[in-house]
């Protein structure tokens, strides 16, 4: 019989019992909690924290279990992790730079419209992308390995028209591999300074789809199979500290740069909580030298304080490896 352990007990495991069940599978649930409606509908408790690995590892081996998940819960992921860094039953984590892949959909077919790598601050959290760019840096990689198996994933799951986008990580075992995906705008908008770069307007795509203007293959952009010289980006302004915003300094001088677009529906008055986004800036330049000069620009005028007169945002400011990673592109293209 096949037996799944899952870790925890709280919100989003009730349901992974029933579908176990279904499946024919016995189910075991692992936490500190003494009774819950995930363990009441278990065929097994266990009275053990997550954070108990060692006994943990040894549980699963003596009970033979042949699969291991936990809830909606970050801190579980690490510990299930550490499982399985002791030779149970969790895929390995990924390490690497993550890049935003997006394309273009109309009458069933799907061409690479853009190809971008994120970036944060140092000494911040490496998942507070304060910088997304495009980038020509292991763009002819990802073209000749996986593109093409995208495409096909794309045209099976039956997505026909408007933009489709991916999230994925180049491992440092030096292959990509496909996070997540999601048929709608990305999130950090990248795409209005992206017409600046190829003339493709995709905000303008998306609202024909919602008007049921049917677009024909003829009518998309050309993929993306070369380097790109031409940059654009999106600065994500991350909360460094919470509170009320008391002031935004900036602004008016931001939107007269040329290149800069301004998206910050955060405004004085606004709550914003630790690490949230409070807006973005879209920037762009017909090179990353360009780029990086209207990013210093905005770094020396924009300031948003809390009521303790705290700057409230993470300013990025590593262009050293902008560069760095826009001219390595040029080189891989050559």
């Amino acid at each position: 019989m096949r037996k799944l352990l899952i870790l925890g007990s709280d919100y989003g495991t009730i349901q992974v019992v029933r579908e176990a069940h279904k499946l024919g599978m016995y189910v075991i649930v692992a936490d500190l909690m003494l009774t819950s409606p995930t363990k009441e509908l278990a065929d097994e408790a266990w009275l053990l924290s997550s954070t108990d690995t060692d006994t943990l590892v040894q549980k699963c081996k003596n009970e033979n279990i042949t699969a291991l998940m936990f809830g909606a819960s970050d801190f579980i992921v690490w510990n299930a992790r550490d499982i399985s860094d002791k030779e149970i039953i969790v895929e390995r984590q990924l390490h690497g730079k993550e890049y935003n892949v997006h394309y273009a959909l109309a009458d069933g077919r799907a061409r690479l419209l853009h190809f971008s790598s994120t970036h944060h601050e140092p000494g911040e959290a490496e998942n507070l992308y304060s910088f997304k760019c495009t980038t020509s840096c292991h763009l002819k990689q990802y073209i000749e390995e996986v593109n093409d198996s995208v495409i096909r994933a794309i045209e099976k799951a039956e997505c026909r028209e408007g933009i489709v986008w991916f999230d994925c990580i180049r491992d440092d075992d030096g292959h990509f591999y496909m996070l997540e995906m999601g048929y709608r705008f990305g999130g950090v908008m990248t795409y209005v300074p992206y017409e600046r770069v190829t003339g493709f307007n995709t905000v303008r795509w998306m609202l024909e789809c919602a008007l049921g203007i049917k677009h024909t293959e003829q009518d998309l952009p050309p993929a993306l199979d070369k380097v790109l010289t031409g940059c654009a980006a999106s600065y994500n302004l991350f909360s460094q500290h919470d509170g009320e915003i008391a002031q935004i300094e900036g602004l008016s001088e931001i939107e007269k740069i040329p290149g800069v677009f301004v998206d910050i529906p955060k405004r004085e008055g606004n709550s914003v909580r630790l690490h949230a986004c409070m807006g973005l800036l879209g920037i762009y330049g017909k090179d990353i030298e360009e780029v990086c000069d209207r990013l210093q620009m905005v770094n020396s005028l924009l300031r948003t304080t809390n009521t303790s007169g705290e700057n409230m945002f993470i300013y990025f400011d590593d262009y050293d490896s902008l560069r760095q990673e826009y001219y390595k592109g040029l080189e891989q293209f050559k």
